[in-house]
């Protein structure tokens, strides 16, 4: 996967989104492979000047739909 992203926002409330390419692969004898373009935006809650470490980000994409995620920044 290849993607290119961003993150705007202020305080601790931002929005994320990027676009991008995936290699997908179709599951018969063949192993066909072919490019297809990926991309997504979301909502993250990360205090960038704290020192707090917390990472929320919730949003929708392509091909993944929907995604939900939980981290720790250093």
């Amino acid at each position: 996967m290849l993607n290119a992203g961003y993150v705007i926002g202020r305080k601790k409330h931002h929005f994320e989104g990027g676009l991008g390419i995936v290699n997908d692969v179709v599951n018969n004898r063949n192993k066909t492979t072919f490019l297809e373009p990926s991309g997504f935006m979301g909502y993250r809650i990360q205090n960038f000047r704290s020192k707090s470490s917390f990472v929320f980000c919730t949003g929708l994409g392509y091909p993944e739909i929907l995604y939900v995620g939980l981290g720790l920044s250093f």
